[in-house]
């Protein structure tokens, strides 16, 4: 071989590795800010990112609102699961229903309370537990739904065989929706679960990562098919089969799905697509002109609560 050919070759050879070498470095960087609470200051009950954005602070402001009103009738609670110690606050109002509520990734108990109020309004005690990796929960790694569908079960059966709540109802935003609906659909999901609600629900997890990477003017090669191999190896889970659009077929709890026609993360033709393939019998979606992704209470709270307090008078 020519002297000046194996020169271009290993140079085009050398710059494809560097490219690969720096693509995967930027990946697992994603990765770990993602999927991995390296320290006792991450993801805590806390603003998880303040000053970030302008809608999830005031929705933060409204949550720690409610929480310092309410938080005489608060106590905390704690289940073990999976090996973990997962914590959480209970909001006893003196009914014999529970709400669960579970907010999307990076937050804990006191901004899920922000979700709260409709739920009381219709006679429900309210359950915010810190997900596995959040607040004062163990764990370090966040699975999307994966292995925290167990936790939430887990809860549930908290709430009935403990602290004697006869019916569950669950809201859940973003990851907290798909956890939802994961949970939901597992075979020994119990009969006391009367229904839930899902805010900005997905079809999967990745198409998630993809919009965001996209939504920040980023090209979502190969950063992002990086990203799927390494939550493959380091959580045993591939988010293109383990997903919502692949379960909601066999969802059999009644079901409120609320989306917004402004979501970049959640696509509005997502949130039909699902909801044509949900295999309940007593669905109903609900839309909202704006807001942003998991946000959508902060400009349409009484619309918003009263769509939550009609589907818990139909149950």
């Amino acid at each position: 071989m020519d002297l000046w050919l194996k020169i271009v070759l290993g140079a085009v050879l050398f710059a494809l590795l560097s490219g690969v070498v720096i693509t995967f470095i930027i990946s697992s960087i994603i990765f770990k800010r993602i999927f991995i609470r390296n320290s006792d200051t991450m993801l805590t009950r806390g603003n998880s990112e303040p000053g970030a954005n302008p809608d999830h602070d005031a929705m933060h402001v409204l949550a720690e609102e409610w929480y310092e009103k309410h938080r005489h009738l608060a106590r905390e609670v704690s289940i073990e699961n999976d090996g973990l110690k997962l914590a959480g606050q209970y909001f006893d109002f003196g009914f014999d229903r529970c709400a669960v509520i579970l907010a999307g990734r990076t937050e804990a108990s006191v901004y899920s309370t922000v979700f709260a109020q409709p739920y009381v309004d219709s006679g429900y005690n309210i359950l915010v537990p810190d997900n596995r990796a959040h607040g004062f929960s163990e764990g370090k790694l966040v699975t999307m739904g994966y292995r925290e569908r167990f936790d939430l079960l887990a809860w549930m059966e908290y709430a009935h065989d403990t602290l004697g709540c006869r019916e569950i109802v669950y809201h859940g935003v973003c990851v907290g929706a798909a956890t939802g609906v994961y949970a939901a659909t597992e075979p020994n999901a119990p009969d006391y679960l009367k229904g839930i609600t899902v805010e900005g629900l997905f079809e999967n997890f990745y198409e998630v990562l993809r919009q965001r990477i996209l939504a920040r003017g980023r090209k979502p090669f190969p950063v992002l098919q990086e990203l799927w191999l390494m939550c493959r190896v380091r959580i045993g889970v591939n988010f293109l089969r383990f997903s919502p659009e692949r379960r909601i077929g066999s969802m059999k709890y009644p079901i409120l799905f609320i989306h917004s026609k402004e979501d970049i993360s959640s696509l509005p033709e997502s949130g039909e697509r699902l909801f044509a393939k949900c295999g309940s019998e007593n669905k109903r979606i609900v839309w909202m002109e704006s807001g942003s992704h998991s946000h959508i209470r902060l400009t349409h709270r009484d619309e918003y609560d009263g769509a939550v307090r009609s589907f818990l008078e139909s149950l």
